[in-house]
Order: C-alpha cells, then sequence, then structure tokens
C-alpha cells in the first residue's frame, strides 16, 4: 500500500483523522488573494473643485499584467454626474497621485502614472463606457470586482460633467496576463 500525504501551500501535512481528510475552504476574491498573496492591489484618491467636463482621474497601467478596476467611489458636495471608461486619447497630465499599497505589510509600489487632484490635462477624453449620479454630499460605489480589465499602457478615466467639489477614489489590482 502507498501512502501519500497531501500538503497545503504552506508545506504543511493534511490533518486525516479516522482515514478521513479534513480541509478548510477559504473564499476570496481576486482582489483579496491579490493584495495579501503578492500586495498587487492599490487605491487612487483624488480630491478637486471640478468644472463641467473636466477628467478629474486616469489611471495608467505601465506594467506588462492586467489592470483590474474593482471599485469606483465617487461623492461630490453638489448633485453631480461622473463619466467613467477607458482614455480614447492623448497623452494625460496634471498633478500626479501615488497608489497606496492595500497591503501595507508588503509595501509594494504601483506600477502605474496616475494624475488627480486638478484637473487632468493632455486631450484625455475618457469614453463613455458608464454613468454615475451622486447626490448632494451622497456617495455612489460601482462595485465592478475586477471585471473591468486594462492592458499595459491602457488609462482609466473618471470625468466629472457637472461643476462641484468632487472626490473620487478607485480600487485596483494587477495580475498576470494569461
Amino acid at each position: 500500500m502507498t501512502q501519500v500525504t497531501i500538503h497545503d501551500p504552506n508545506g504543511t501535512a493534511a490533518f486525516v483523522r479516522e482515514g478521513r481528510l479534513f480541509v478548510k475552504a477559504i473564499s476570496q476574491t481576486a482582489l483579496e488573494d491579490v493584495s495579501a498573496e503578492k500586495g498587487q492591489a492599490f487605491s487612487y484618491t483624488s480630491t478637486y473643485a471640478a468644472t463641467a467636463g473636466q477628467e478629474i482621474l486616469t489611471i495608467q497601467n505601465l506594467l506588462n499584467q492586467h489592470m483590474h478596476i474593482d471599485q469606483v467611489w465617487l461623492s461630490s458636495l453638489a448633485a453631480a454626474v461622473f463619466s467613467i471608461g477607458p482614455v480614447a486619447s492623448g497623452s494625460p497630465s496634471g498633478t500626479p497621485i501615488t497608489g497606496v499599497a492595500l497591503n501595507q505589510d508588503l509595501s509594494k509600489v504601483a506600477d502605474t502614472t496616475a494624475f488627480g487632484n486638478a484637473s487632468v490635462t493632455g486631450s484625455a477624453v475618457v469614453t463613455d463606457a458608464a454613468w454615475l449620479g451622486t447626490g448632494v454630499g451622497a456617495s455612489q460605489r460601482f462595485d465592478l470586482e475586477g471585471a473591468w480589465v486594462f492592458g499595459k499602457d491602457d488609462v482609466f478615466g473618471i470625468r466629472c460633467d457637472t461643476t462641484t467639489t468632487v472626490y473620487a477614489t478607485v480600487i485596483v489590482h494587477f495580475d498576470a496576463i494569461d
């Protein structure tokens, strides 16, 4: 009879009692997994007194990996409408912002070029892939669970279509291209 030992990812032998294998399943999102295991999840935040039609935040993926948009959080001082989507043309520029690692233990740095906290210039035209509205002082969350994917050098952007002070946060994670 051949004896087989099953190990978990940490190399610990599986627990067997009375001929039965005991396992524990852990369910987590791709964002949680990539953040915990690789430190490749980041948050980008922009606050700006926008004029209608201004891009308020852009994130360009510089990695040879997929950049997944997990969540977009928007709020404003007045009722506002936002357009979010890929940047269709131009090279965004403006005030640089830095992605903050969600896993502070690994302290990774995001390999992106991001602009916010001011008008993003450079003919950065956001293709209207989705519209979001906020009420006065209300916050709106757009939960994509990583389904929106951007390749190397692709740019994600947010445009405010209303004149008001806006607050935007985008949560992203990166994973290898299969």
